[in-house]
């Protein structure tokens, strides 16, 4: 990556960020990069451990004249949302992702960036590294499996951590300081399937691409098209005139994204061929004209293909696309007003996959208000008990209510209005952080959470504003070398 257009904090923090990227690092998949902070700890001569799961602690003591101010927790995680275009041909688990330095902006070639939330990380090693820097003792969590249900933060050890402080760096607007999140679940549909031959039927392979996608909590409310979603609902269209059965149909990448591509492949009675070619291209069509700039160059493919495998019997079919289409979906419930943070609860069918026996429905669920939450579970329960599946809840995490009072608040606005000469916003999120689960963990704790400017994260669009991160990297150091004034 190119350096010389950034200045020195710039260049400090994607030195790190740089380095970060060459480690592949896709949830479960997180060994390598824990390792290397390991090693960097060990280099810097710092505590560190780390747990099975490769999660990471590294202690810095405080700076000197610092020694009685709290202790501050700095934390993000290490895992990143592993998405890529049709076209690319990155290997995740093998490869890293090079960084493009473009007009102002980091992005990558086709995939995820993975700043969300690897320039936590590197603003950490910078700090960790700086010992010019005033601050009291630091404690810096490294998490794994964020994006899969923020496991990691669940299942940490905090017996020696001390912090009354936490700044979590995995916001995604400079400027906005988030002191409450909803809670969420994920929560898997396993639907039986049953399969017949179709001898003399044709058959059609289908996709709906290149949709706009985006996060399934910060974005659900921009009017995103879901891909799945939307195959479905053709198909089920299709099926009131067409005597059509599912082979298969698979989309999505991650249940916290909203899914950008579908694929499915469909058997037509041959004397229906013509008619289901038609209402499909017709009901593209009409959908095409719904979307929003940001669908806009979205793509409805249509091809007959030669016949494959058994397609699912009539019934099997019919309750997959009941599922698809019936599952709650987007927007489900706001508080007051129409503004992102008062957004309540909703829902994100993300993924889609079929074997040879089953599909899989998973669909992420998210609400500031647990009772809401259940609501949607237990349709969710009915639903799958109507269709004969069998549902299963996982990555349960708390929501992470406002505090009246919070220091980690005041030392923000404080450094922010001294360095930017304006008040930051202050608001909640719509999407799971790890301080609800770390306040759970640690009763007391007061979090806060912050980061620079973002653009489309979860989607091969990812990318970060340079000079924000640059003024990010410059409130949080002010943040840390703030003196406790009430002892």
């Amino acid at each position: 990556m190119e350096f010389e257009s950034m200045n020195s904090t710039e260049r400090r923090v994607f030195s790190f960020f740089e380095k970060v990227c060459a480690i592949p690092r896709g949830s479960f998949h997180e060994e390598k990069i824990a390792a290397f902070l390991c090693e960097f700890a060990q280099k810097h001569g710092l505590f560190y451990r780390t747990d099975k799961l490769h999660n990471v602690l590294i202690k810095k003591p405080a700076s000197p004249g610092y020694e009685n101010e709290p202790t501050v927790m700095l934390q993000g995680h290490t895992d990143m949302v592993c998405e890529k275009t049709s076209q690319s041909t990155h290997d995740f688990e093998k490869e890293g992702i090079v960084p493009i330095l473009q007009d102002g902006f980091v992005h990558a070639d086709g995939t995820t960036l993975g700043a969300d939330n690897g320039i936590a990380v590197a603003m950490m090693l910078s700090i960790l590294e700086d010992d010019s820097l005033c601050h009291g003792p630091l404690e810096c969590l490294f998490t794994v499996q964020e994006e899969v249900g923020l496991t990691g933060a669940a299942e940490f050890d905090y017996s020696d951590c001390r912090a009354s402080l936490l700044y979590n760096l995995d916001s995604e607007d400079e400027g906005v300081a988030t002191i409450s999140c909803a809670g969420g679940v994920r929560c898997d549909m396993v639907l039986p399937i049953r399969r017949e031959s179709a001898k003399g039927w044709c058959f059609f392979e289908l996709s709906a691409d290149g949709f706009a996608g985006g996060h399934s909590g910060t974005d659900i409310d921009l009017g995103r098209v879901n891909a799945i979603r939307t195959l479905g609902c053709l198909l089920s269209h299709a099926r009131r005139s067409t005597e059509l059965r599912l082979a298969s149909i698979d989309g999505g990448a991650m249940d916290n994204a909203i899914p950008r591509a579908c694929r499915a492949v469909v058997a037509v009675k041959l004397n229906e061929k013509e008619t289901f070619a038609k209402i499909f291209r017709t009901q593209c069509a009409a959908r095409r004209s719904s979307f929003s700039a940001a669908d806009a160059d979205a793509e409805f493919r249509l091809r007959g293909i030669e016949p494959c495998a058994d397609p699912m019997c009539q019934k099997s079919s019919d309750a997959l696309l009941a599922a698809i289409t019936s599952v709650p979906s987007g927007v489900l419930r706001r508080t007051h007003g129409t503004e992102k943070s008062q957004l309540e609860t909703s829902a994100n069918l993300g993924i889609v996959r079929t074997e040879r026996d089953t599909a899989l429905l998973t669909v992420s669920v998210r609400s500031s208000v647990d009772a809401r939450r259940g609501d949607v579970t237990a349709v969710l329960q009915m639903l799958a008990t109507a269709l004969g599946a069998t549902l299963t809840l996982r990555g349960e995490y708390p929501g992470w209510p406002s505090r009246e009072h919070s220091k980690s608040r005041e030392r923000y606005t404080a450094a922010y209005c001294a360095l930017w000469g304006k008040e930051p916003r202050i608001e909640a999120i719509h999407a799971g952080l790890e301080c609800g689960v770390i306040q759970h963990k640690m009763p007391g704790i007061d979090p806060i959470s912050i980061g620079p400017d973002m653009q489309h994260v979860h989607t091969p669009a990812e990318r970060v504003n340079v000079a924000s991160v640059g003024r990010v990297y410059d409130t949080l150091i002010k943040m840390l070398a703030i003196k406790d004034e009430t002892k």
